[in-house]
């Protein structure tokens, strides 16, 4: 298989020096990802007004429950690619692209129907205040809906990485974040779309950005184009990928029930606490100042937590690595039944201030079973058996 500029062997070199030189330009492209909500958030705040700021922000764990579940089979695909690619199987990459493609059409087609006939019950669920369900009906209808787009460079951006590229990933999420700031713009101020103005902004920044990163990725990889006669997806490869996903896309329902869960306590507060949530989650307090109160103390609180959220991320990769899913599950487990329990107990005992504190202490009690496993040792036993395997050419 050809090596491209930007691409890294990664099983050649200190691991450290690799593991840097690689996660560099996925941290600095999780700026980029966050930065764009936050402009999202502060176009609407200023330009639309708070109720607009609250509809996304009821949305958030319900548009994160849909695409968390993509998400979770599209980093399986990473997984899988990047053995395959250790193993120098070059036949079974170019399955395992094919399979992608499939299966990410069928999450695209499968998510966005449900997307658009189930957001009104769930916001309902939620108890999304009365002054902004129908736009945060809306928002979803259109970012979930048309979902495919985000799923399709998720694909494909973790296809880049299992051949270690991840700089790639990073130009195309830097040019998706420079075209939602100017489709945001002319869609808001100059348009006049408000909530849907910023859905589609969103959708359309993703949908040309997934569209040139797949076909820079054929063509710096013209080896991996699939043929005609190969367009049918391998079983065995497929049922891995789509297998090793049904479990992650299970953690991130867990995930996102807790989430969901801590959504429902906070849009009964009102619409005007949930415009809050939303400014602190963006760490962006200039948007909205009325609710700079309840936002500071958000931020203030989570951020003495951000250690054990990075902990908990840290192992979580390195044990769905190995292909534990199942620990990663169990970690998940606890992680969600520690948010539920606290964000409806806590809030009594201390008021709103509470709900901030159950997510990071979730985070704290779901990082336990992943140092249990890792540090037992266990996991050594694969690497014998790996090694014991004769590599493919």
């Amino acid at each position: 298989m050809s090596k491209p500029s930007g691409a890294i062997d990664m099983t050649q070199g200190k691991p450290i020096n690799l593991m840097l030189r690689f996660a560099l330009p996925m941290m600095i492209g999780s700026i980029f990802q966050s930065l764009y909500s936050m402009v999202d958030s502060a176009v609407l705040g200023r330009f639309v007004g708070s109720h607009a700021l609250a509809a996304i922000g009821a949305t958030t764990s319900t548009t994160g429950l849909i695409l968390l579940l993509a998400t979770g089979v599209t980093s399986a695909i990473s997984i899988a690619l990047s053995q395959y690619v250790g193993a120098n199987d070059t036949d079974r990459v170019r399955k395992g692209i094919v399979a992608s493609g499939w299966i990410t059409l069928l999450l695209g087609v499968v998510l966005g129907l449900i997307s658009v006939f189930a957001a009104r019950p769930l916001m309902q669920l939620l108890k999304t205040p009365e002054d902004v369900i129908d736009m945060s009906v809306l928002y979803i209808q259109i970012v979930c809906g048309c979902g495919i787009a985000q799923f399709a460079y998720n694909a494909a951006a973790s296809i880049l990485r299992a051949l270690g590229d991840s700089k790639t990933p990073l130009y195309f999420l830097i040019l998706c974040s420079i075209l939602n700031v100017i489709l945001d713009l002319i869609s808001v101020i100059g348009l006049n779309m408000g909530v849907a103005g910023v859905a589609v902004a969103t959708v359309g920044s993703q949908a040309i950005s997934a569209a040139i990163c797949i076909l820079v990725m054929f063509r710096k990889y013209p080896d991996l184009m699939p043929k005609r006669h190969t367009l049918r997806p391998d079983m065995p490869v497929s049922l891995k990928i789509f297998g090793m996903g049904a479990q992650m896309a299970l953690q991130s329902l867990f995930l996102s029930v807790g989430m969901m869960v801590i959504t429902r306590v906070i849009n009964g507060y009102g619409s005007n606490v949930v415009a809050a949530f939303t400014v602190g989650s963006n760490v962006q307090n200039l948007a909205v100042m009325l609710f700079s109160n309840f936002s500071l103390e958000f931020i203030r609180i989570q951020a003495w937590f951000f250690p054990f959220l990075g902990w908990i991320w840290l192992y979580n990769s390195t044990v769905k690595g190995m292909g534990k899913i199942n620990i990663s599950m169990v970690s998940s487990v606890v992680e969600l039944c520690s948010k539920i329990g606290l964000s409806l107990l806590l809030p009594i005992w201390i008021g709103t201030t509470g709900i901030w504190f159950a997510a990071p202490i979730g985070y704290i009690l779901g990082i336990i079973p992943l140092l249990i496993y890792y540090y037992s040792g266990r996991w050594k036993k694969l690497l014998t058996v790996s090694a014991a395997e004769p590599a493919k050419a």
